[in-house]
Parts: structure tokens; C-alpha cells; sequence
């Protein structure tokens, strides 16, 4: 579905197809933020795999476009494409257990990982990566969508996703408006973007 599907159907019901209050940049703007929104609220629809090279040391960063880290899932060899050994999430406070100087350790091949963030940011691994050779493994996350920079970009969602998006597009066009009626009509359709997910 292309962006301007939501665009159009906002401009009809914002009775602004002229796009003289609200222009294309700006609904695309909404747009893209909707995405990115209903990617956090239901991240497990959107559950990908991806191979990533981790860095030196224990302590490893999820991808800068992850929304969600679903965890660490097993090794992948030096070439990122050869399926090895499956990595078992544990508590840290196991690791750290186990042995104090657990992180000074280090192994090409990764047996466990635990979270390292609260926010899942980061993550350790077991044993520490060294600085050669490479390691890869596969991790699972939520990754959000590259931005749209056109109406006529593929909104890269299956067309499920068209009525709350349309619905955040007009939650945040009303947002905009200083109409007195703006608040209860941006609060209806957010309701409705909630209500669609199953929020």
C-alpha cells in the first residue's frame, strides 16, 4: 500500500485536499510516526531474525533500529551463515555466580547471554567475544521501518495496518488544530488507533 492511500483518505476527511492546512510533508510525518508506534505497541507482530557481527568484550548493544529485542537466539560462525550451537539466555546474577571473572574469558563461541539494560538495550554474552576472529550470531527483534520521504513510498505494512494508521494520522492532524472541538475528535481517533490493535 502506498502512502498516499493515507494521505488522500486523511486529506477527504480533514476536508483539506488542497493540502493548505496540512500539507503532504506533514501527514507523512504522522505517518511515520504511527508506524513507529504501532511497531513498539505490538512488536511481536513484526518479529524478524537478523545475523549481527558482535563487538569485542561481553557487554554487546542491540541494533540502532531495533524496537524490541526479543534475545539472542545462536551462533552463526565467522562467514554470519552457518548455523551453529543455540545460546540460552540466563540471569546475570547466575553468570556472576558461576565465576567472578567470568567476563575476562573469551570464546569464539557464545553459550549464553543475559540482559544487561532493564530497557534491553545492551546484553553480556558468555563467553566474552574476542578480537579475532569475527563472531556472528542471530539475534530476534522488532526492527523498526526505514522512513517514508514520499506519498508514493510503499508503506511496508500489510494493509491491516491502514485503519489505525489512519487513525493516528488524524489523532495527530487534530492535535494541530485549535478548534474547539480539536482535543475530543484527536482523543476519539486515538481511541480507535488503541482499539484496532487490541490495546
Amino acid at each position: 500500500m502506498l502512502a498516499s492511500v493515507i494521505t488522500s483518505r486523511a486529506g477527504k476527511l480533514l476536508q483539506d485536499t488542497g493540502a493548505t492546512r496540512w500539507t503532504a510533508a506533514s501527514l507523512l510525518d504522522y505517518l511515520n510516526e504511527g508506524r513507529r508506534k504501532i511497531i513498539i505497541a505490538v512488536p511481536e507482530r513484526f518479529r524478524s531474525r537478523r545475523t549481527v557481527t558482535l563487538s569485542a568484550g561481553a557487554s554487546q548493544s542491540v541494533p540502532s533500529d531495533c524496537a524490541h529485542f526479543f534475545g539472542v537466539v545462536r551462533n552463526m560462525g565467522a562467514d554470519g551463515s552457518t548455523a551453529g550451537a543455540i545460546i540460552r539466555q540466563v540471569d546475570r546474577s547466575a553468570l556472576d555466580a558461576f565465576s567472578s571473572s567470568w567476563m575476562g574469558l573469551t570464546g569464539s563461541t557464545v553459550k549464553e547471554y543475559a540482559i544487561e539494560d532493564p530497557r534491553q538495550r545492551t546484553y553480556l554474552v558468555n563467553p566474552a567475544v574476542p578480537a579475532s576472529p569475527v563472531v556472528q550470531v542471530e539475534i530476534e527483534l522488532s526492527a523498526y521501518l526505514a522512513a517514508l520521504t514520499a506519498t508514493s513510498d510503499d508503506i511496508a505494512m500489510s494493509d491491516e495496518y491502514e485503519v489505525p494508521l489512519l487513525a493516528w494520522v488524524m489523532h495527530r492532524a487534530f492535535l494541530e488544530e485549535t478548534e474547539e472541538t480539536a482535543p475530543d475528535r484527536a482523543a476519539a481517533y486515538l481511541t480507535q488507533f488503541k482499539a484496532e490493535l487490541g490495546l
